[in-house]
């Protein structure tokens, strides 16, 4: 059975939308501690997958293939952090869903850089993907994530060129 962890942000507008459609929802509030409760969140429940969420800004709904090593263009995530660290990519051929082509630098970045870097440092292979999402397309997440075809952003990446 899968256990979809998600998390989002205290300024994402839909919480109570996406409580819906997983099976348990983290609010991160204030980075640095929220990172390190997450992180033993995840021991806890030890989810078959987690999903980051935020609105979107672009005006469609996409998923980010990697996280890089920047904080707000010119600060670093991780001293001595590889540059990027990829994420999870769903089949998204059916859907309004896209990848995002440009990494942030924001407070998502940081999330999904501190996230996978533990997964990666503690040898966990849950698949761990990111989303800013259109209100209308949340209802769609379930459905997108519980797929058999994730696959890794390199995979989707070398694809498309």
């Amino acid at each position: 059975m899968a256990i979809i962890l998600a998390y989002t942000f205290r300024t994402f507008p839909y919480p109570e939308e996406l409580r819906k459609e997983v099976d348990s929802l983290f609010i991160f509030g204030k980075l640095k501690e929220d990172v390190q409760r997450f992180s033993k969140l995840i021991f806890e429940q030890k989810p078959t997958m987690i999903i980051g969420v935020a609105s979107t800004h672009s005006g469609h709904s996409l998923f980010e293939p990697k996280a890089v090593n920047r904080f707000n263009r010119t600060g670093i995530v991780i001293k001595e952090g590889e540059e990027e660290l990829l994420l999870n990519v769903p089949d998204l051929q059916s859907t309004t869903f896209r990848v995002s082509r440009k990494p942030s630098s924001t407070f998502c970045n940081y999330t999904m850089y501190r996230i996978k870097s533990f997964l990666e440092r503690e040898k966990l292979t849950i698949p761990f993907a990111f989303t800013h999402v259109k209100r209308e397309d949340i209802k769609r997440l379930k459905e997108i994530l519980l797929q058999d075809n994730f696959t890794r952003a390199r995979e989707f990446l070398s694809s498309t060129g």
